[in-house]
Order: C-alpha cells, then structure tokens, then sequence
C-alpha cells in the first residue's frame, strides 16, 4: 500500500517523531524512471547537484539477501501496473542489467527533509508483469564476483591467431612463437596476451610479515 502522510503522522511530526518514504529509480535504455510509495510527488537532488522529482506508485520490496560478508545480493521488488504504464516499457525493450537503485528519504519535524539513504543499488536481473503489477528481481553488481573466470593467467601470449584482432601486429614477419621475447623482437609488445611477472617470481621465497634478514 501507498504511504499517506496522515494527521496521525503530522501529529507525530510535531512531538519531533521522523518519518520516512522509499524512492525507486531506475534506468531503461538511457532513459531514467522514478517513484516514491508517498502519496504526493517527492523532489530532491538524490546525486547532490540537479533535483529530480519522484512520481507517486505503489510499489513494496521484500527478501533483501546478503552474501557472508554481509553485501546485499538482491532484492524482490512488485510494483503497481494497474494503468499499464509499464507494460511496454518491460516488453519492448532489453532489460537485463539495467540499474535500479532504492532509497530510503527522511522527513524532519518541520516537514523538511532531513537526507536520503541509499539502501541498495543494483542491476534488474528478472521479472514478470502483468496487469496488476510488474514484480522484478534486482541483483547487486557484486554477485558477478561467484563468477568463473575463463581467463587464466599463462606466461605465453593467449592470442591464438598471429596478427588477429587481439595481436594487432601489421608488420612482415610470418612466425611468432607467443613468447614474450618474440614478442618484443616485432616491437608489439603493447599487444602482448601473456602475464609476464610470473616467471621472475616463480622461484623467490614468499614469506608473511617483515622482511627476514639476510642470515636468516
């Protein structure tokens, strides 16, 4: 349900009680959407330089997660659809890892407000509608970090294809071994795929703490 701010919270506001709205923002296709669960439209400069103002629209969120080290992984969001406003802008557009962020906004005694928390900033990972309501997951950027990387980290170059894309090399020569010094001999070595501190490293002695002296 809408947050209404009623006589029952003026009063409270008057016996210097706070009370608080949330704000929804998010972004499709370069173009950013905003609204608050108050009644009324809420103006405030969330990035601190140009205010921007939230339009009023049911929306609730719930099952905020949180990884071991307490970083929030997702959040489910339903919101109002019952005008279809956003039924075209969810079908036809591309909506996978569009960002959406949701605050939490402060109201001092005086009707002022007081801040706006961010209480999380992701990116919409899924979502279903219809036509009462859009419901739509949204992840944080972090879980990308479960991710495996295909990338390892080997001492020869990793561009297969010799004067590919990745290679870049223009000149004569028809022959590279995807060595470093091969590498450096054609003067590309700006280009070079490989990761060369490896093998400097790979036979000193690795030890936790302050450097041990040398008799040591």
């Amino acid at each position: 349900m809408s947050r209404t701010i009623s006589q029952v919270i003026l009063d409270k506001l008057e016996t210097n009680e706070i009370t608080s709205f949330y704000l929804l923002q998010y972004t499709i296709n370069s173009t950013t959407y905003r609204y608050t669960d108050c009644e009324v439209p809420i103006a405030y400069a969330v990035d601190g330089t140009a205010e921007v103002t939230f339009q009023p629209r049911t929306f609730t969120f719930e099952n905020i997660s949180y990884s071991n080290n307490d970083i929030v992984d997702s959040v489910s969001l339903r919101v109002d659809n019952l005008d279809s406003v956003l039924t075209s802008l969810f079908l036809d557009n591309v909506i996978a890892e569009e960002e959406c962020i949701l605050y939490m906004i402060l109201f001092n005694d005086d009707n002022s407000i007081l801040g706006v928390q961010q209480i999380f900033n992701g990116m919409i990972n899924d979502f279903t509608l219809d036509e009462s309501e859009l419901k739509m997951t949204v992840t944080s950027i972090f879980t990308k970090w479960n991710q495996t990387s295909g990338s390892k980290h080997p001492t020869q170059c990793r561009w297969k294809v010799f004067k590919g894309t990745e290679c870049g090399y223009v000149g004569a020569e028809t022959l590279c071994d995807r060595g470093y010094t091969r590498c450096d001999a054609l003067s590309n070595t700006d280009n070079f795929g490989g990761f060369r501190w490896l093998p400097p490293i790979e036979d000193d002695k690795v030890w936790w703490g302050p450097t041990p002296k040398e008799n040591e």
